[in-house]
């Protein structure tokens, strides 16, 4: 009865230290939190919570030189939220473009001409 009492409260301690703190059911800690075509963002207003969001697609916003980071947050009542390979604001563009003007655009050819873009 010992084995299994003490099993069990191991089993609760595991379990409650594998959960999201309240109110961050819904917050990514990384790419792996995401569906695929998704990447894991932080908003600048203070408290953001990072969050799955879609890549750029043509014509989105994006943010140039927009590389992840890993970082420590903290937040209200004493809540360290840590987060790795996070993008700030938006996600990159998905694959076969790039950020230009702060638009998600096609990626120029070898030749250094814009692929067709339609708009």
């Amino acid at each position: 009865m010992l084995k299994f009492s003490v099993g069990a409260i191991l089993l609760l301690c595991a379990m409650a230290s594998s959960q999201k703190p309240q109110g961050f059911e819904e917050a990514c800690s990384g790419p792996e939190d995401c569906q695929p075509g998704e990447c894991c963002v932080l908003g600048m207003q203070r408290f953001s919570i990072p969050n799955c969001r879609k890549l750029g697609q043509i014509g989105d916003t994006c943010r140039p030189n927009n590389a992840p980071e890993n970082r420590s947050l903290w937040y209200p009542r004493g809540i360290e939220f840590a987060s790795h390979n996070t993008y700030t604001l938006f996600c990159p563009c998905d694959a076969g473009m790039t950020c230009w003007d702060a638009r998600c655009q096609p990626t120029k050819d070898d030749f250094g001409n814009a692929l067709d873009y339609q708009q």
